[in-house]
């Protein structure tokens, strides 16, 4: 953690050199100072892209993937930087330099605001949307240098930055929202001249971090980034994390909250908060869709993965894995529902009805019952179940189930049956028994 620190003070510190030479400039309200969306820009690597570990540097790779998280336009692209075979003892970041505003100072009034859509893998013990500031008490042209974690995604959270201290962030607020890897989160961060007033949006939730200190007076928007612990666990691991939709713009937030909000119910016995649906083979996109109405303008769709660049048509059948992907109204943030598909237990198939024969034991009482099992899969379950009468033969004293555990193949399946003894004439006459399934 020392380590960490250090190189963060370290980056700080040849900020607020630059800073001291920077002039005052004047930004149009609204103006778009740098937009991704496709491959004709680019997002550099933060560090070189270059994670240490003790002497060791691995260099991450950089891609672009059309139709993201199964956006529908082609045309869309997200962009990745991913780090192959990372050792678990390795400690480190690595991320994206996002284009800022670089060493302007702001005025009383000013806010710099970006916007940017974010995921992180799996294998990252935390990642974070960080960013440089130059901040001063008094709003004077004096400054110190300040990395601020504005969003951090750690051990199942996502926090908001609350407050800071000796150049980086001391403390943070939880959100209760659930931070989860391999799926996107929408993201806006407005950073204030008098940074009291900064606000955070996430998927639509508004946070006002009003704990920050200090009135900003330059901001370097600097990274997206995923980050590794130092741990005694072995092997190793791949580690991402993405960005897409990114904008940065003088002023407020442009949007509203609520059109990045993903507002949807479900009307499923197959379905749970907590595991998503769990359905048999066979079931349709078009019958899970029917069971999810989107309240505030969204899209709904399936796709078979979240690698996946195309939804599923309606009478497509969903397969293990499958997520059904409901969207905020502008299409930026996504909710993602699990999809479990198991096969249908094996049950018997039979040939025939029952057959019942009197008088085939040793007594003339005695009832057999005899049928036909077709099934051609192994350790399948079949058999009857048997309705007894009272020993008058007027009333029933309840079923009972005989079944038998075997594997049941080959041309005209296997014949089984089933003697009962001791019966009353009447019992005789009234006891009946159908398959078991």
């Amino acid at each position: 953690m020392k380590n960490k620190t250090k190189r963060l003070m370290s980056g700080a510190a040849a900020l607020a050199i630059a800073m001291s030479l920077a002039q005052t400039a004047v930004f149009a309200e609204g103006e778009v100072d740098y937009n991704f969306n496709d491959q004709t820009q680019t997002l550099n690597l933060g560090d070189g892209g270059v994670i240490t570990c003790g002497d060791a540097k691995y260099t991450g790779a950089k891609s672009y993937t059309a139709a993201a998280s199964g956006k529908q336009d082609a045309n869309d692209y997200a962009i990745t930087a991913a780090w192959s075979d990372m050792p678990y003892t390795a400690w480190g970041v690595g991320g994206f330099e996002i284009p800022y505003y670089a060493y302007y100072q702001n005025n009383v009034g000013d806010i710099r605001t970006v916007e940017l859509s974010f995921k992180y893998s799996e294998g990252c013990d935390y990642a974070v949307l960080q960013s440089s500031l130059a901040t001063n008490p008094t709003g004077s042209h004096g400054h110190w240098p300040c990395t601020v974690d504005w969003v951090k995604f750690d051990d199942g959270k996502v926090y908001v930055v609350k407050n800071t201290a000796d150049g980086a962030t001391t403390e943070y607020t939880d959100t209760g929202i659930k931070a989860e890897p391999d799926k996107w989160y929408r993201i806006v961060v407005e950073a204030h001249f008098w940074a009291k007033e900064s606000i955070v949006y996430i998927n639509g939730n508004k946070f006002e971090l009003n704990e920050l200190p200090d009135a900003v007076r330059y901001i370097h928007w600097t990274q997206a980034r995923l980050g590794m612990d130092a741990t005694e666990e072995e092997g190793s691991r791949d580690v991402s994390v993405s960005i897409d939709d990114v904008k940065v713009y003088t002023g407020a937030y442009q949007g509203e909250a609520s059109n990045m909000a993903v507002s949807y119910s479900v009307d499923s016995e197959s379905y749970s908060e907590d595991t998503g649906f769990a359905v048999e083979s066979g079931t349709t996109a078009k019958d899970i869709l029917d069971t999810i109405t989107v309240d505030n303008g969204g899209e709904k769709y399936i796709i078979s993965s979240l690698s996946s660049t195309a939804a599923l048509g309606d009478s497509d059948a969903v397969t293990d894995g499958s997520i059904a992907v409901v969207t905020s109204p502008d299409g930026k943030t996504y909710e993602y529902i699990d999809i479990a598909v198991s096969e249908p237990e094996h049950k018997a198939e039979y040939s025939g009805t029952v057959q019942k024969i009197t008088g085939t034991g040793e007594e003339a009482n005695d009832v057999g019952f005899y049928g036909t099992c077709t099934a051609s899969y192994a350790d399948v379950p079949f058999g009857f179940t048997v309705t007894m009468p009272d020993a008058d033969g007027e009333g029933q004293t309840g079923t009972a189930d005989f079944a038998y555990d075997g594997t049941v193949s080959g041309e005209g399946g296997i014949t089984f049956g089933l003697i009962i003894r001791g019966l009353s004439a009447e019992q005789a006459a009234g006891v009946s028994a159908e398959y078991l399934q």
